[in-house]
Order: C-alpha cells, then structure tokens, then sequence
C-alpha cells in the first residue's frame, strides 16, 4: 500500500545510513473467514491511476534472503519453485497493463540469487533497520550486486517476528532505499505461524494448505503481492488509487475461483511444479483477476488488454477503432460512434455545415 488510509499502515523507517524508507505494507486481514471459507476482505474499488512515476519495463530479478534457523528445504523449494515459475504466467501478465511515460511493465521475474542469513542472526525479533541491514551487507560482502531492477526480500521463519507491526498490523511490505547512488529495492515477509494468531496472514486457511505447509503457502501470496506492487510502484510514486492502495491492495485476501488439491485444501493455479493459493491482483482497466487469458481481458503485443473498453483493441487484438476517426471508442467491444451527425450517416466529433 501506498500510505494512511482505512486499513493502510504508512511509516517511515531509518534505513543504516540514516535516511528515511517509505513502506508499502500488506494489512492483516481484518476477517479471518469469508465467502467458502476463501476470501477475508472485499475488494477495494477506488480507481487506481498512474501518478507520474516510473514502473519498471525489464526484469525484475528476485533475491531471497532466508532469516531464522528453522527452514527446511522443503520450505525454501516452495519460494524457489514460485520464483522461477511466476514470471510471464497468465496471472503475472496483469502486471503489464500498467506503464508510464516510457512504456509497460514486462511481466518478466527471474530468480537471481538466494542466501541464508545465518551469519547475521541477531534472535526472533528484527527491526525495519535490520532488514534494510541484512540485504545492504549482501552488497558489502559481494555475495549479491546493488541491482537497480532487483527486489531483495528478507524472508522471516516461523520464529521471526519483524517489531514495526507483523501480525499485527501487516503480513508483508515492500520499500526502496538508496545504496550508493542505486535504488534498491527490498521488503520484509513474515511467516503467518510466527504471529500468535496466524490466521490474521492466512485469511483463516490455518488447516491445510496446496504444499502442506500453511506457513509457507501464505508466505507465497504475500511475495506475489508485493512483487507486483514492486514492478508497478517500485518507488510508490507511480501507480496507486487516491486512497493509497496499489494493484495488489486492491485485492489482497480474495481469491477468485479456486479448486480443491488433493488433501483438501484451495488452490488457484499452478506455478511450476506446485499448486498455489494467490491473491487476486488488479487490472490496470478495473477489476480483480487471475488471469489475463481470461474473460475480456487478453495479451496483444505484449500487453494486457481489456478487449471491451481498449481502443486500439476493441473485441479482438488489432481492432482499431482509433483509424475509423476520432469519435469513435471501444463499447462493450465494439467500435461505436459517440457523435453521429446528418441523421446518422456521418460520424465526427465535429458536424459539418452541410450535410452529405
């Protein structure tokens, strides 16, 4: 989320060098069961609007920092998995409807690097300064480059409690900060069963879970979240509603039509080679989804398209309406004239004085 409002958390964080970090966070949720059990909060529906700042248009290269001494390689397989799986699939494909003065966002996610944080144990609570410390020693030590289009997650076990409000305020956040002149990209997720009820980053779905670990499962659609809010608004100044929320705000705790796995728990797609349970994100038009191959929302030259509204698009990829003259616009997906002149038979924004 962008910043204070209803159930936004915004607050500014000393970073090690002393400057001071925006966080966008993920609100815990507010109803821990919803409509089948799934969804825990109704989807916010504030316009949302670019706001004059850059989304990022290549790769976002992904770095998971494991902090605790309780993961398994189980666990860490999951992330892996969902890393290197997530990028230019139907969901992620959302993401590039959003742009700004210089094009799209890609729909790009590479998995770049990964560490465990052993080495910089400091106990089960951490600060918003220890995790800014955490990924900025990575650049020290050479272990990982200060990458300007890398998002650097700090990835908490089930012991670890983040002391700015995990659990009880937010589920996840990401910020930037800047390293030696390079933007840097990072964020914080915690894993639910370190909050003393964890259904509040679980959304109630305490019992069973797509990879029979309910903590990492969780941990799984937080780090979708805040990925897409990363691409999107990776300095929060670029895409966001007038209440703050970003894309994945939007929607976060619902998840749109799901199956049952084979151990009776949800899931929604299939990443890789595992089954998940994410969030919903936001089309950049309006609305919540999974996909962008799905209902009226299609990929054409790259781009997520809603083929209803898009004008350059309209009912089908390369339906231009734009070229049938300026009054025209894209209705219900259909090129459809929005002033008609002389009785019908002529089409302009401005009449002529004679008739044809």
């Amino acid at each position: 989320m962008k910043r204070a409002a209803l159930s936004l958390l915004f607050t500014f964080v000393l970073a090690g060098c002393g400057s001071t970090h925006e966080k966008q966070t993920i609100s815990i949720v507010k109803r821990t069961s919803g409509a089948a059990g799934i969804d825990c909060q109704p989807v916010d529906t504030t316009p949302i609007q670019w706001n004059g700042g850059p989304v990022i248009h290549g790769t976002v290269n992904v770095y998971l920092l494991y902090y605790g001494l309780s993961w398994t390689q189980s666990q860490t397989q999951i992330l892996t998995n969902l890393a290197q799986s997530i990028g230019g699939s139907p969901y992620y494909n959302i993401n590039t409807g959003y742009f700004d003065g210089s094009g799209h966002a890609a729909s790009s996610v590479r998995l770049a690097g990964a560490v465990y944080l052993n080495n910089l144990w400091k106990g089960n609570s951490i600060s918003d300064d220890d995790v800014w410390g955490f990924v900025t020693n990575q650049f020290i030590w050479q272990q990982f480059s200060a990458d300007p289009n890398g998002l650097f997650l700090v990835l908490g076990d089930s012991h670890t409690i983040e002391t700015s409000g995990f659990c009880s305020s937010y589920c996840g956040w990401h910020s930037h900060g800047n390293y030696n002149g390079v933007d840097i990209k990072y964020g914080f997720i915690g894993n639910a069963l370190a909050c003393s009820n964890p259904s509040v980053c679980l959304c109630g779905n305490t019992a069973s879970s797509p990879n029979n670990d309910v903590g990492i499962d969780g941990m799984a659609s937080v780090i979708a979240h805040e990925l897409e809010e990363t691409h999107t608004d990776p300095d929060g100044n670029a895409w966001y509603a007038s209440d703050g929320a970003e894309n994945a705000d939007h929607c976060a705790w619902t998840y749109g039509s799901v199956q049952t796995a084979p151990n009776g728990s949800y899931y929604n797609m299939t990443l890789g080679n595992a089954n998940y349970l994410i969030q919903q994100n936001w089309y950049a038009t309006n609305g919540c989804g999974l996909s962008c191959s799905s209902g009226s929302h299609s990929m054409c030259s790259g781009v997520c398209v809603d083929l209803n509204t898009n004008l350059n698009n309209c009912g089908a990829c390369g339906n231009d309406c734009a070229q049938l003259g300026a009054a025209y616009r894209c209705i219900s997906g259909a090129c459809t004239c929005t002033h008609v002149c002389c009785g019908g038979d002529v089409c302009a924004t401005t009449c002529p004085r004679f008739c044809p």
